[in-house]
């Protein structure tokens, strides 16, 4: 039976080249928006985002490519066949996070003399463990990425008749634990040395580490915090994740201090006393570029919106123009040079008309300074500079929402499970936490590359600088 080939179906995607000077970013800007199309806007996955699905080739029975056509035969023609894109079927199947086989090896005995004979198992599982890699694998995303508490793992396996115990899960998580902690201290001497630094952090609690820290290094605290630093190091993300009684500035600034790039670099935070440096290197200061964010500064804005107070409305308002000329950037792809040219062009008169409204509010006395609003304006000014670096450094972030997102895996874990045990709890998850994300948000398959490490623990011990996300890849053709 004749196939006809219906019409593939493809996301119209616009480029558009980097503006060379302010008329081509005004002419670009008012393109035309693109014209929803319900044939093709439709949302739903291609074949081709079903990479992780295995290929099955199925080939037709009576026909093959170069013969002759059965409906050309019968009418006396001569046509060929040639072969052409497969039709495909997907078929998607529910499995339990973890499953396994059980073989059963067939023994017998001699009646007479006892002697027992037994089948050999497989080559590939004789001297396989009981647990094999991608075990270990999907625990720790289920875990650490999900936030899924040991204990829900146990319940989802009991339904499915493959029990696997909370105690045995956590084993084999320190298990993982050390055949991934290489790349992870090697990602620990890496993250300063990025030109651009995220940070911030959460409450968290962990329930034994009054018994482990030295109060003399806690200060007599008893909060506990998670930190999340997200580094940008040239073409790559690293995301590391550290929990303990210090605070995000106690974290970062003895990481900074070990830095031995001499260039300039950036760090984004929010203008909390947490984050603020203190008791910082004269050499390390001089190269720092302080950047606060902008919408923890928006956000006492947006709390009065509620309110019905005009002059937030307005100062919001203001605040999306400046977010509006940041997206055409990026719509338009510009350089960092470029950015900060349209920035200055663009949002600086925004910005500098905003500053100057905010000051005569305060000056000339039309806005109570201890109210929510003066508190608000008086935030904005006090941190102006900082909130605005933007308009001075090329390359300077907005806000500090890369590393609020990074941070949600942390909160997403505390939600679900409360808390840690122990301390050494808390470092198997700041450790595999780090590995993972840091995997993810580089575009690498997480759990093929969490498979590879355990697979070749001994070389990524030896060598961690070739098993980072970014380069496993090319060593695993190598050994290949």
């Amino acid at each position: 039976m004749p196939i006809t080939a219906e019409p593939s179906v493809a996301a119209c995607v616009s480029s558009t080249s980097p503006a060379s000077s302010t008329s081509s970013i005004s002419s670009a800007s008012s393109t035309k928006a693109p014209v929803w199309d319900s044939e093709k806007n439709h949302g739903r996955y291609g074949a081709s985002d079903y990479q992780g699905c295995a290929r099955i080739k199925i080939a037709c029975e009576d026909l093959k490519a170069g013969d002759a056509c059965p409906e050309c035969a019968a009418a006396h023609c001569q046509g060929k066949l040639y072969a052409i894109e497969p039709g495909i079927l997907i078929r998607l199947e529910g499995r339990p996070l973890v499953e396994g086989k059980v073989y059963e090896l067939e023994k017998l005995r001699c009646s007479l003399c006892g002697q027992q004979y037994g089948a050999k198992a497989p080559p590939n599982v004789a001297d396989a463990p009981k647990y094999a890699p991608s075990c270990l694998s999907q625990i720790a995303l289920g875990r650490y990425y999900f936030g899924l508490p040991f204990k829900r793992i146990e319940r989802w396996q009991d339904l499915a008749d493959i029990p696997l115990a909370d105690g045995t899960q956590w084993d084999l998580m320190v298990k993982l634990k050390a055949c991934v902690q290489p790349v992870y201290k090697l990602l620990l001497t890496l993250v300063p040395e990025g030109q651009l630094l995220f940070y911030d952090d959460t409450p968290n609690r962990i329930l034994g580490h009054r018994k482990y820290v030295n109060p003399a290094e806690s200060k007599g605290r008893k909060g506990i915090y998670s930190t999340a630093i997200v580094s940008q190091l040239g073409p790559w993300w690293i995301y590391l994740y550290c929990t303990s009684s210090r605070n995000a500035r106690e974290k970062v600034v003895p990481l900074l201090q070990q830095r031995e790039n001499p260039e300039a670099f950036m760090t984004m935070t929010d203008a909390s006393a947490s984050n603020l440096p203190r008791e910082v290197e004269e050499d390390l200061l001089v190269k720092w570029i302080l950047c606060f964010c902008m919408i923890h500064g928006r956000r006492k804005f947006w709390e009065l919106y509620d309110r019905l107070s005009p002059e937030a409305e307005f100062v919001i308002e203001q605040i999306a123009q400046v977010y509006e000329h940041e997206r055409q950037c990026q719509v338009l792809r510009l350089t960092r040079a470029e950015r900060l040219k349209y920035h200055q062009e663009h949002s600086g008169p925004v910005l500098a008309a905003l500053h100057l409204w905010m000051s005569n509010k305060l000056l000339f006395h039309e806005v109570e300074p201890n109210s929510a609003l003066g508190q608000a304006l008086q935030y904005m000014l006090k941190y102006w500079d900082k909130l605005t670096q933007f308009l001075r450094v090329a390359g300077a972030p907005l806000d500090n929402s890369l590393c609020e997102r990074a941070i949600k895996i942390v909160i997403r874990h505390r939600k679900n499970s409360l808390f840690f045990r122990s301390v050494f709890g808390a470092e198997v998850g700041d450790c595999l936490m780090s590995i993972i994300h840091t995997a993810v948000m580089n575009g690498v398959n997480v759990l093929s590359y969490l498979n590879e490490l355990q697979e070749q623990a001994e070389a990524v011990a030896k060598a961690p600088e070739l098993w980072l996300p970014w380069h496993y890849q090319a060593q695993m053709a190598k050994a290949a």
